[in-house]
């Protein structure tokens, strides 16, 4: 049953006792339709739960089109749904099967339903959106609801969802507020709160009565920091999955033909999996004998980071995440369209962290050179404090979350 401790975190405000215990099965929803960005996070915490014993099983139910494409670790298994595309209007559609919303939705709910009833959860999980996909975790909240032993919930929210007024209007709109304060035990931040997150903005400590806790960016573990004397320094350029990072290929290449910092440096282009065919192919003749490596997708993409000195990257959470941890600075290309999550993480850490955002509307080669000379000139690694301990954190909280009715929470 576990050891009773007085509890003297943030989540105290429903029990004066919470249970250290394990948790033997937990759930983990990732809505996933583009992209890799929630599955890998999604495997991290994953990861973090089963390697120090907080959970025995987990079960990962993503929408992810690359959702094996990662090694899973024992203990670890994943239940693919259907995937979907978000369209710029930001209305979802099949990416495969050519069903409409409603009878994806469909399919996709009965999947989560049908584990949640076969692999009784402790624990539910639920990445980045309350209600799932286009509300598809709806029915799914209401039918937990009314078991006779119900999985505790959770909701794992990125540390910038969007332009908070955005975000507050449209979970107003669609429920997210009212299934969050009517079926939720929980909320973990994925940030430090000394960068503004979107649950400050949103001021949801106050606003809901459950527990919200920062619990540090979900990151790797830190790497030993590589001298660069007397080497060729290494940037790496990534786009995420590649859906809508070809103009920064794009700019990038024609920086590596015009420019004579080129020469100077060694470059490796990650296209993504998901990067549309392109003119981009045409130009490999033109780059021969050129320090420069193209690889169309990783599942190292940690390692590269890792021994990267330099990158050009989006500013999706995983990418930042990983920059932060191994101290790589970066000129960021964030997407400002059809959300700015990316743009606001970028520029609010930008104040702390050698990370350099220019929007990828506005990207020039001149952006490039003036990055690379940067790089050529400084050999010294910025020190900053940022908690990226999230992953273990997040292990723990959850546990605090699924011990509570033991302590005396109401069920």
């Amino acid at each position: 049953m576990g050891v009773l401790i007085p509890q003297t975190g943030g989540w105290s405000s429903n029990s004066l006792f919470h249970t250290l215990q394990f948790m033997d099965r937990v759930l983990i929803y990732s809505h996933d339709t583009f992209g890799l960005g929630h599955l890998r996070r999604c495997l991290k915490i994953a990861t973090a739960l089963v390697a120090s014993a907080s959970a025995s099983h987990v079960i990962i139910a993503t929408g992810s089109a690359r959702a094996r494409s990662f090694p899973l670790p024992d203990g670890i298994d994943i239940v693919a749904l259907p995937a979907a595309i978000k369209s710029s209007d930001g209305t979802y559609n099949s990416l495969t099967l050519g069903l409409d919303l409603d009878d994806l939705s469909m399919i996709r709910r009965g999947l989560v339903l049908s584990v949640i009833r076969t692999f009784k959860p402790d624990l539910f999980l639920v990445d980045h959106a309350p209600i799932g996909m286009a509300g598809e975790l709806i029915p799914v909240l209401e039918e937990i609801a009314h078991l006779d032993r119900r999985p505790r919930i959770v909701l794992g929210m990125r540390d910038i969802v969007d332009d908070s007024s955005k975000v507050d209007a449209d979970w107003t709109s669609k429920g997210d507020w009212h299934e969050l304060n009517n079926h939720y035990d929980g909320v973990i931040v994925y940030g430090d709160p000394v960068v503004k997150t979107s649950a400050i903005e949103l001021g949801m400590a106050a606003r809901l009565e459950i527990p919200v806790e920062h619990i540090g960016y979900v990151a790797p573990p830190p790497v030993e920091l590589r001298p660069r004397r007397g080497r060729r320094p290494t940037v790496l350029v990534t786009v995420g999955g590649g859906g809508d990072g070809l103009p920064i290929l794009e700019t990038y290449v024609e920086f590596l033909l015009n420019s004579p910092l080129a020469r100077a440096i060694r470059s490796v282009l990650v296209t993504g999996p998901f990067a549309p065919a392109s003119p981009l192919g045409r130009t490999i003749d033109q780059m021969a004998g050129l320090p420069v490596e193209i690889v169309s997708f990783s599942d190292r993409m940690e390692a590269l980071l890792a021994t990267a000195d330099g990158a050009v990257a989006m500013a999706g959470y995983n990418t930042v995440a990983e920059l932060l941890s191994y101290h790589v600075p970066a000129l960021l290309v964030p997407r400002v369209k059809p959300r700015v999550e990316q743009w606001l993480r970028a520029t609010r850490l930008a104040a702390l962290a050698p990370l350099h955002p220019v929007a990828a509307e506005d990207l020039t080669v001149g952006h490039v050179e003036d990055f690379v000379a940067r790089l050529l000139h400084t050999t010294e690694h910025a020190g900053y404090q940022l908690d990226l301990d999230g992953a273990r954190a997040a292990s723990q909280a959850l546990v605090r979350v699924a011990s509570r009715s033991l302590a005396g929470a109401p069920a």
